[in-house]
């Protein structure tokens, strides 16, 4: 595939012509919607990473696999006129959706597809928008109605008029709580709270037709002049950025953040895609093909991105040269730790779709990573102990591949001990996210709810996957800094089946945030050579 991109870095352009038969970043493949003329528009990801599509001129709405496979859902008691606009993901794991023709506000359970809409009080008041709020509701604009609609989870809408010709298109919720809104035919972006208090920030140039609107990995609101032909960036305090784009007229459409932290916008009246990072540098793609009026966008499970062509009718994934990261070490298994024992090696877990993995086996004289090095020709995912693995330790490093290449650095599993060492020491302390390996086939998990209110009495509990683990294990919050701010167990026992927990109310005092759940395992006197002391964290939001 022959892909061209236009470079505009510190005010100098730059063309160049990628004709590598290898993927590259900016290589484009279209996967076409099942329905002619469907006019695709807003796409969004439900929990499972699939990609729920707005098909704005059928009835219909397609959901796609990470990897393009489609399938279409009717929009149930719909019309042709449904004009389905945007999605957007519910903390009710629903998919929610516009129907910016048929004035509704609708909802998709992503497992079962079956969709329930609600009726907008204004009559024609065209929602377009549509974002999950901090309070649990889900709110959108109505362009023709002039307002904001809060939708709760059963159905019940409030609206918050806006002033007169505001015309607003999208909105987001800030890091700050607020509700963050393109108002088109204002010319400015608005910030209004959940309970309807609107503040305006007028935009410096006349009929910039502020129309998109996203969160950056920068906690900036980010958004799209479409005719002013820029993009917007303002804090929360209200403080504007803008940047021009390269190419003159290219109507940016529709922004959402990227895989790296940059911005991707949709072009269509230029034909191009373009990556801008959080300085605002940029870099255009020109998309195959004419006029495709690429319109909306997201990150997809891949770390690539996925945009719709609303004239050439297809869902478009662009390559950004993500690869692989790890997110949990591999992990090995072997019934025997004896010469001629196989241990067979699981990749562990990774981010940005992997679809294959490489091996390297390597020997280490000691338990420490110093002393590791590579196994002549143990490539595979399997090992066999030979004899020269006696009194040593082996381990796996793993490299994964996408359709970007390859990981910049490879995993490590633990080192497995081979049968013949000395008395062994204590092994040396694991610490990692929610689940952690003591020994191959032994993890530890702490479990908790995601989110918690204060007031509220809550169980913790760290569950181990053998019951032969015996010790101690002290549960606390801490915050962004590390310290504790609340001990949940100073020390509780591991019981017979494998699990230490706690019920503790969460006080009132304790501030509403972010903070991390913490467990630290210790092993009992006599396991001390058999499992390491553990650390396992997990992301928490206090209510």
């Amino acid at each position: 595939m022959s892909i061209s991109f236009g470079l505009i870095a510190s005010g100098v352009g730059l063309v160049a012509s990628n004709t590598a038969a290898q993927a590259a970043t900016g290589d484009v493949t279209n996967f076409p919607l099942a329905f002619a003329n469907a006019a695709p528009e807003g796409l969004a990801l439900d929990n499972s990473g699939a990609m729920w599509i707005a098909m704005s001129a059928v009835d219909q709405v397609a959901k796609a696999t990470p990897t393009g496979t489609m399938a279409t859902i009717a929009i149930a008691n719909g019309n042709a006129d449904a004009g389905a606009h945007s999605f957007a993901l519910g903390s009710d794991s629903r998919m929610w959706l516009t129907e910016r023709l048929g004035n509704r506000i609708g909802a998709f359970n992503s497992d079962t597809n079956i969709y329930q809409a609600y009726d907008i009080p204004t009559n024609d008041s065209q929602p377009m928008g549509i974002t999950a709020g901090p309070d649990e509701a889900m709110w959108f604009t109505e362009f023709a109605g002039n307002k904001i609609g809060r939708i709760t989870k059963t159905g019940a809408i409030t609206e918050f008029a806006l002033p007169a010709n505001s015309g607003p298109t999208s909105i987001v919720t800030g890091p700050d709580g607020a509700l963050w809104i393109t108002m088109q035919t204002g010319n400015a972006i608005g910030r209004m709270t959940t309970s309807g208090v609107l503040t305006p920030y007028a935009l410096p140039n006349a009929r910039s037709a502020p129309t998109d609107i996203t969160l950056g990995e920068d906690n900036n609101l980010w958004f799209t002049e479409r005719d002013g032909n820029r993009i917007g960036r303002m804090s929360t305090k209200g403080l504007l950025a803008e940047f021009a784009l390269p190419t003159a007229n290219s109507l940016p459409e529709q922004i959402a953040p990227g895989a790296q932290g940059d911005l991707w916008v949709t072009q269509p009246g230029a034909n191009r895609i373009s990556r801008m990072t959080t300085s605002g540098i940029t870099t255009e793609y020109i998309l195959p093909g004419a006029n495709n009026s690429p319109f909306g966008i997201t990150a997809g499970v891949d770390g690539n991105m996925w945009f719709t062509s609303k004239t050439s009718n297809n869902l478009g994934r662009l390559l950004t040269g993500v690869v692989p990261t790890p997110d949990a070490d591999p992990n090995l298994t072997a019934t025997s730790t004896k010469t001629g024992a196989t241990v067979t090696a699981n990749p562990g877990k990774w981010n940005y779709l992997p679809s294959s993995y490489t091996y390297q086996w390597e020997r280490c004289s000691a338990n420490t990573d110093a002393s590791c090095q590579a196994i002549t020709g143990a490539t595979n995912d399997s090992y066999v102990l030979t004899d020269d693995d006696a009194s040593q330790f082996v381990r796996v490093s793993v490299k994964a591949t996408n359709l970007n290449g390859t990981s910049n650095v490879a995993d490590t599993s633990a080192r497995l001990a081979i049968d013949g060492l000395p008395p062994k020491l204590p092994p040396t302390p694991v610490a990692g996210a929610q689940t952690v390996q003591l020994v191959p086939g032994v993890t530890a998990t702490l479990k908790a709810a995601r989110a918690i209110k204060r007031g509220d009495r809550r169980l913790f509990r760290t569950v181990f996957s053998s019951n032969s683990v015996k010790g101690k294990v002290r549960m606390s919050i801490v915050n962004a800094a590390g310290l504790e701010v609340l001990v949940i167990a100073k020390g509780n026992w591991v019981k017979g089946n494998g699990i230490a927990k706690k019920v503790k109310r969460i006080p009132r005092s304790l501030p509403k945030g972010y903070y991390t759940l913490k467990a630290v395992y210790t092993p009992r006197q006599d396991q001390t050579t058999v499992y390491p002391i553990a650390t396992m964290s997990k992301p928490i939001r206090v209510k």
